[in-house]
């Protein structure tokens, strides 16, 4: 009898612990992993000279995810990306791929900091890709 409750348990004890270690092999996402996020082109450096320029373009890479839904800009003053820091917040389609602001609104010396981010036809969001940067005039 004891024999015979072991080899009924094992085939569920085998399933419960070899399933989720298959579907992590198979790269399955959980409920709470998130889409890698927009992969920013420029500026992703530490520093953006501004002297005689009449605007900044920000670029990303809008080719590696084709589901993505719109991709939401945020542009914050400093390091910190508070609400009381946002400069600049806008949401694009798509299929747009760099959006130029003024190099008046930019401070000589000031960091900025812009974050990426992609909202999914299913409605997820991808993880925030950020860059800082000084501005020289």
């Amino acid at each position: 009898m004891k024999k015979l409750l072991i080899l009924s348990v094992l085939p569920l004890f085998v399933l419960i612990c070899l399933v989720p270690l298959f579907a992590f092999e198979l790269g399955a996402r959980g409920p709470f992993d998130f889409p890698p996020g927009p992969k920013l082109i420029y500026p992703a450096s530490d520093s953006v000279n501004l002297s005689g320029k009449e605007f900044l373009e920000f670029q990303w890479d809008t080719t590696d995810f084709i589901d993505a839904n719109d991709y939401e800009f945020r542009l914050y003053k400093g390091y910190k990306t508070l609400e009381g820091n946002l400069i600049e917040r806008k949401v694009f389609s798509s299929s747009v791929s760099s959006l130029k602001l003024s190099a008046a609104q930019f401070e000589n010396g000031q960091v900025y900091t812009w974050v990426m981010r992609r909202t999914f036809s299913d409605g997820r969001k991808s993880e925030i890709t950020s860059n800082s940067f000084v501005v020289t005039k």
